[in-house]
């Protein structure tokens, strides 16, 4: 996630992830006056914007419709999701995502208190 700052352009948050932290990065950073900060580990939970507001509704919304198939005839029939109706399935997922997808990451930043900066919002 790149975050615009007044005073010294831009900060690229990592999460501490090996492959993304290397000497190619962290130079083309400092070639582009971009700031890396790292997320402490363990803690993208609570601090990384698309655990909190993409992936973790995603996972909710998943499981609530592989819930719902399982209940209708289908799926109590076969008991494992057929290549036939996975399409559906996957296409009735992303539509629920992507309906409130920019106010979903936009709040997923301030949930996580990166932007606006706020650290007392990850406590709520």
């Amino acid at each position: 996630a790149v975050v615009s700052t007044q005073s010294t352009g831009k900060i690229l948050i990592g999460d501490n992830l090996s492959s993304h932290m290397n000497e190619k990065v962290i130079a083309a950073c400092n070639a582009n006056n971009i700031g890396f900060i790292c997320l402490f580990p363990n803690a993208t939970h609570i601090l990384q914007p698309l655990d909190v507001a993409f992936f973790a509704p995603l996972k909710r919304s998943w499981r609530k419709i592989l819930t719902e198939w399982k209940q209708k005839a289908s799926g109590r029939k076969n008991g494992t999701l057929t290549k036939q109706e996975y399409p559906a399935l996957l296409a009735k997922l992303l539509l629920k995502l992507t309906v409130n997808a920019e106010n979903n990451l936009k709040n997923g930043f301030r949930k996580c208190g990166i932007f606006p900066f706020n650290p007392e919002e990850v406590y709520k």
